[in-house]
């Protein structure tokens, strides 16, 4: 044990990990250029283990730690120096709390990287939403509209359709069979008509898009490129009793298009692959979006969003500036850019809920 804790305690040790997390930041950067930010950032610093580089074709690959196993070794490293050397006495004090504020750093980054969560609030003039849209992950939904008040939603996330083939009862009362089969993450998805290059779609008893047009595939290799976003395709087969569709169902048709419409044993439903939300326990409605410029060119100088926040039947008005976020319930809405809807003003906040924020400051 004192071996172990003499091993842990050594400066060759810390000096060894700093030198360890250099390479690490310096290879995940060579790797940014093909796989992303947001890819490398997840492979090299949010795992306990990686291999350089990320291209599984390439001839030569290293194994590394990851950022996990890294701060791991380093808070060990730390607090077992920090034992092995400490001397009571209040003029030892404040090496005690350096020690203690470094080790809440490396702990709050853990905190931060497994715990924080980000996504995105688009909205346009006039428009209420209770619920947010991930950057990156999506979801295949089928809605069951049958109740005036209230929608039922079944959502099938992207983690379990990376898995393969996907079955389970949906509907209200659990009335039909959803079966979600060849996930692609990223592919064209367009009708035979515009580019008779695509694999024709073979469907059984196609609905929505396809019940108008034969639709063609072609499947692409998966982008982090966060200019040529993925476009992730999916087929979606309902059965109720001996009915039966299937429904081509993809990212950019949900978000060009309205809902894809699928009626079986006399009722309707509504079957997309979108963004995947997560639902809010209040809602922002945008009343005014204001975009200023400064004079003479088309600088941004001011884009704020005047919102109202409605919980529990109370109605609070908040103006969200580039520099002036809005706080609560444990979410951060952040004014992230603006765009158009036809002839309506559209703001994205970019919502960020992270229960370890407090730390960093804590070790301050």
């Amino acid at each position: 044990m004192a071996r172990l804790v003499d091993i842990l305690a050594s400066l060759r040790l810390t000096v060894a990990l700093l030198v360890a997390s250099v390479l690490l930041v310096f290879l995940a950067t060579l790797d940014q250029v093909p796989w992303g930010v947001w890819h490398v950032q997840e492979a090299y610093f949010e795992s306990w283990g990686v291999v350089y580089p990320l291209a599984e074709s390439a001839p030569l690959r290293l194994p590394l730690p990851g950022g996990f196993l890294l701060g791991a070794l380093l808070c060990a490293n730390l607090v077992a120096a920090h034992l092995r050397h400490y001397r009571p006495g209040w003029n030892r004090a404040g090496i005690s709390l350096i020690h203690g504020g470094l080790l809440l750093l490396l702990v709050g980054g853990f905190a931060i990287a497994r715990f924080q969560h980000e996504s995105a609030l688009t909205f346009a003039e006039g428009e209420t939403k209770a619920y947010t849209e991930a950057f990156r992950d999506h979801e295949v939904a089928v809605v069951d509209p049958g109740d005036p008040a209230t929608d039922h939603v079944d959502v099938f996330p992207e983690a379990l359709l990376r898995q393969g083939d996907v079955e389970a009862k949906v509907g209200r009362r659990g009335q039909l069979l959803a079966t979600i089969r060849g996930y692609r993450p990223n592919a064209i998805l367009r009708p035979l008509s515009q580019d008779s290059r695509l694999s024709p779609l073979a469907l059984e008893r196609p609905a929505g898009v396809a019940a108008a047009q034969p639709m063609g595939l072609a499947e692409l290799p998966e982008s982090f490129d966060d200019n040529r976003p993925d476009n992730p395709v999916a087929i979606v087969r309902l059965r109720s009793g001996d009915e039966v569709a299937e429904v081509a169902v993809s990212l950019l048709l949900h978000e060009n298009f309205p809902p894809q419409r699928v009626t079986l044993g006399g009722e309707t439903y509504e079957v997309g692959l979108r963004r995947e939300r997560t639902y809010l326990p209040f809602s922002l409605g945008l009343r005014k979006f204001t975009h200023e410029r400064h004079p003479g060119t088309e600088i941004p100088r001011r884009f704020a969003s005047d919102v109202t926040l409605r919980e529990g039947g109370l109605a609070r008005d908040h103006v969200i500036s580039m520099n002036e976020p809005l706080r609560h319930g444990g979410y951060t809405f952040y004014q992230s850019s603006f765009g158009q809807e036809g002839d309506k003003p559209l703001s994205v906040l970019q919502v960020v809920r992270n229960p370890a924020a407090w730390i960093p400051y804590a070790a301050v």
